[in-house]
């Protein structure tokens, strides 16, 4: 798990969005393309570019939906709740360590007014918190994922 941190804080700090960069090592696990998968993440990163939801967080929503979602209209409402359960679970993990889960909250700081992601540069938010926040995110995203049986290799 460690190495796949790693790579996803480095896939940040070297210009994915938190949320690519937190999908992005779980895609070949689970048979998905990369590239595709970050073009479907790409508006995700900075709180859904407007300072909402972490990007990391959602990403690793994304990596819960890969591995116990559901696509069929007739899954029935006790396994919708299941994986719904996951997700919250996932959340108010996330929130229980960093006090939030919207990104404007986590850095102190709002990325889509004029001059906010050069304040957020200036003050190297992305190496100091962002990293953080993709760590959590996908620490708590495999506790999950294993305690439902499930190991990322």
């Amino acid at each position: 798990m460690e190495k796949r941190i790693e790579s996803a804080q480095r896939s940040f700090l070297n210009g994915l969005s938190c949320c690519q960069a937190v999908i992005k090592p779980y895609c070949v696990h689970y048979g998905l393309d990369p590239e595709q998968m970050a073009k479907i993440a790409s508006g995700f990163g900075g709180g859904m570019t407007v300072g909402k939801t972490c990007g990391a967080l959602s990403g690793a929503i994304m990596v819960l939906g890969m591995a116990l979602g559901f696509h069929d209209p007739g899954t029935s409402s006790e396994a919708r709740q299941v994986y719904r359960s996951k997700v919250t679970e996932l959340i108010r993990t996330f929130e229980a360590q960093h006090l939030h889960s919207e990104c404007t909250a986590l850095l102190g700081l709002d990325l889509s007014l004029p001059g906010g992601r050069e304040k957020a540069n200036a003050a190297d938010l992305s190496a100091t918190l962002c990293t953080q926040f993709i760590a959590t995110a996908m620490t708590t995203v495999e506790a999950i994922l294993s305690r439902s049986g499930i190991v990322i290799a």
